[in-house]
Protein backbone atom coordinates (compact mmCIF):
# COMPACT_ATOMS: atom_id res chain seq x y z
CA UNK A 1 0.00 0.00 0.00
CA UNK A 2 1.64 3.15 -1.16
CA UNK A 3 1.13 6.51 0.50
CA UNK A 4 -2.45 7.59 -0.21
CA UNK A 5 -4.96 9.98 1.28
CA UNK A 6 -6.49 8.87 4.58
CA UNK A 7 -10.02 8.74 3.14
CA UNK A 8 -8.91 6.33 0.42
CA UNK A 9 -7.05 4.18 2.93
CA UNK A 10 -10.12 4.06 5.19
CA UNK A 11 -12.35 3.10 2.29
CA UNK A 12 -10.08 0.35 1.02
CA UNK A 13 -9.44 -1.23 4.42
CA UNK A 14 -13.10 -0.97 5.46
CA UNK A 15 -14.14 -2.67 2.22
CA UNK A 16 -11.78 -5.49 3.19
CA UNK A 17 -13.34 -5.80 6.66
CA UNK A 18 -11.38 -3.39 8.86
CA UNK A 19 -13.16 -1.45 11.61
CA UNK A 20 -11.67 1.85 12.76
CA UNK A 21 -12.37 3.51 16.12
CA UNK A 22 -11.00 6.31 18.21
CA UNK A 23 -10.67 5.23 21.83
CA UNK A 24 -9.23 7.65 24.39
CA UNK A 25 -7.66 9.65 21.57
CA UNK A 26 -5.95 6.60 20.11
CA UNK A 27 -6.61 4.95 16.77
CA UNK A 28 -7.80 1.35 17.04
CA UNK A 29 -8.13 -0.97 14.07
CA UNK A 30 -9.70 -4.40 14.12
CA UNK A 31 -9.48 -6.51 11.01
CA UNK A 32 -8.81 -10.03 9.80
CA UNK A 33 -5.06 -10.74 9.84
CA UNK A 34 -4.90 -10.99 6.04
CA UNK A 35 -6.20 -7.40 5.82
CA UNK A 36 -3.62 -6.01 8.23
CA UNK A 37 -0.55 -6.84 6.18
CA UNK A 38 2.80 -5.19 6.91
CA UNK A 39 2.09 -2.67 4.16
CA UNK A 40 -1.34 -1.88 5.60
CA UNK A 41 0.06 -1.43 9.11
CA UNK A 42 2.79 0.86 7.76
CA UNK A 43 0.23 2.92 5.82
CA UNK A 44 -1.93 3.24 8.96
CA UNK A 45 1.09 4.41 11.00
CA UNK A 46 2.08 6.91 8.32
CA UNK A 47 -1.48 8.24 8.03
CA UNK A 48 -2.33 8.15 11.75
CA UNK A 49 -3.08 11.87 12.18
CA UNK A 50 -5.09 12.25 8.95
CA UNK A 51 -6.99 9.06 9.83
CA UNK A 52 -7.84 10.45 13.27
CA UNK A 53 -9.06 13.70 11.67
CA UNK A 54 -11.15 11.81 9.10
CA UNK A 55 -12.73 9.61 11.76
CA UNK A 56 -13.50 12.63 13.98
CA UNK A 57 -15.16 14.39 11.02
CA UNK A 58 -17.20 11.27 10.25
CA UNK A 59 -18.36 11.03 13.86
CA UNK A 60 -19.35 14.70 13.87
CA UNK A 61 -21.38 14.43 10.66
CA UNK A 62 -23.04 11.15 11.67
CA UNK A 63 -24.07 12.63 15.02
CA UNK A 64 -25.88 15.55 13.39
CA UNK A 65 -29.68 15.57 13.52
CA UNK A 66 -31.26 15.58 10.03
CA UNK A 67 -32.23 19.26 10.27
CA UNK A 68 -28.58 20.21 10.89
CA UNK A 69 -27.22 17.78 8.28
CA UNK A 70 -29.52 19.48 5.77
CA UNK A 71 -27.40 22.64 6.05
CA UNK A 72 -24.07 20.87 5.50
CA UNK A 73 -22.13 20.70 2.26
CA UNK A 74 -21.14 17.07 2.76
CA UNK A 75 -22.58 13.98 1.16
CA UNK A 76 -22.16 10.71 3.06
CA UNK A 77 -21.43 7.42 1.33
CA UNK A 78 -22.26 4.38 3.44
CA UNK A 79 -22.20 0.63 3.16
CA UNK A 80 -24.98 -1.46 4.60
CA UNK A 81 -24.81 -5.22 5.17
CA UNK A 82 -27.96 -5.92 3.17
CA UNK A 83 -26.86 -4.24 -0.09
CA UNK A 84 -23.82 -4.83 -2.30
CA UNK A 85 -23.60 -1.20 -3.46
CA UNK A 86 -23.01 1.84 -1.31
CA UNK A 87 -25.76 4.34 -0.50
CA UNK A 88 -25.42 8.11 -0.42
CA UNK A 89 -27.12 10.48 2.03
CA UNK A 90 -27.16 14.04 0.75
CA UNK A 91 -28.32 17.25 2.38
CA UNK A 92 -29.96 18.86 -0.64
CA UNK A 93 -31.32 18.17 -4.10
CA UNK A 94 -28.35 19.86 -5.80
CA UNK A 95 -26.11 17.01 -4.64
CA UNK A 96 -28.13 14.45 -6.61
CA UNK A 97 -27.12 15.85 -9.99
CA UNK A 98 -23.44 15.87 -9.02
CA UNK A 99 -23.52 12.23 -7.95
CA UNK A 100 -25.50 11.12 -11.00
CA UNK A 101 -22.92 12.89 -13.19
CA UNK A 102 -20.28 10.78 -11.40
CA UNK A 103 -22.17 7.59 -12.32
CA UNK A 104 -24.10 6.99 -9.09
CA UNK A 105 -27.62 5.68 -9.76
CA UNK A 106 -30.47 7.77 -8.37
CA UNK A 107 -31.77 4.77 -6.45
CA UNK A 108 -28.64 4.81 -4.28
CA UNK A 109 -29.06 8.48 -3.30
CA UNK A 110 -31.24 9.54 -0.36
CA UNK A 111 -31.96 13.19 0.41
CA UNK A 112 -32.72 14.53 3.88
CA UNK A 113 -36.33 15.08 2.79
CA UNK A 114 -36.66 11.46 1.67
CA UNK A 115 -35.10 10.17 4.89
CA UNK A 116 -37.38 12.39 6.95
CA UNK A 117 -40.44 11.11 5.07
CA UNK A 118 -39.34 7.51 5.42
CA UNK A 119 -38.73 7.58 9.17
CA UNK A 120 -41.99 9.45 9.77
CA UNK A 121 -44.10 6.48 8.67
CA UNK A 122 -45.65 5.00 11.83
CA UNK A 123 -44.61 1.43 12.53
CA UNK A 124 -41.68 1.43 10.08
CA UNK A 125 -39.41 -1.44 11.06
CA UNK A 126 -35.74 -2.00 10.26
CA UNK A 127 -36.70 -4.85 7.93
CA UNK A 128 -39.04 -2.49 6.07
CA UNK A 129 -36.25 0.07 5.65
CA UNK A 130 -33.90 -2.61 4.32
CA UNK A 131 -36.48 -3.85 1.81
CA UNK A 132 -37.21 -0.32 0.59
CA UNK A 133 -33.49 0.36 0.25
CA UNK A 134 -32.89 -2.83 -1.75
CA UNK A 135 -35.83 -2.19 -4.07
CA UNK A 136 -34.91 1.41 -4.60
CA UNK A 137 -31.30 0.57 -5.49
CA UNK A 138 -32.30 -2.38 -7.71
CA UNK A 139 -34.73 -0.29 -9.72
CA UNK A 140 -32.63 2.88 -9.60
CA UNK A 141 -35.80 4.42 -8.21
CA UNK A 142 -36.64 7.81 -6.82
CA UNK A 143 -39.18 8.05 -4.01
CA UNK A 144 -42.07 10.26 -5.08
CA UNK A 145 -44.18 9.91 -1.96
CA UNK A 146 -44.80 7.59 0.95
CA UNK A 147 -48.40 6.80 1.79
CA UNK A 148 -49.47 5.29 5.09
CA UNK A 149 -52.67 3.28 4.82
CA UNK A 150 -53.59 4.35 8.36
CA UNK A 151 -53.59 8.04 7.45
CA UNK A 152 -56.71 9.63 6.09
CA UNK A 153 -54.94 12.26 4.03
CA UNK A 154 -54.59 13.16 0.40
CA UNK A 155 -57.06 12.60 -2.42
CA UNK A 156 -59.32 9.59 -2.06
CA UNK A 157 -57.99 8.04 -5.27
CA UNK A 158 -54.48 7.91 -3.71
CA UNK A 159 -55.55 6.24 -0.48
CA UNK A 160 -55.02 2.53 -0.01
CA UNK A 161 -58.13 0.40 0.42
CA UNK A 162 -58.77 -0.97 3.91
CA UNK A 163 -56.72 -4.04 4.80
CA UNK A 164 -58.60 -7.33 4.59
CA UNK A 165 -58.31 -9.75 7.44
CA UNK A 166 -56.93 -13.17 6.58
CA UNK A 167 -59.57 -15.96 6.69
Amino acid sequence: MSRRPAALLLRQLRRDGAVFEIHDGRLRVEAPSKVLSKDAKRAIREQREPLLRSLATERHVLDLPLDEFEHQERAIEVTVPWLNDTLWFVPRLEHIELLIRDGVGRGRIWTVLELRDLVSVPGMRREDLEQIGRLRAAFDAEIVSIQDDRQDSGPAEHRLPPRREAP
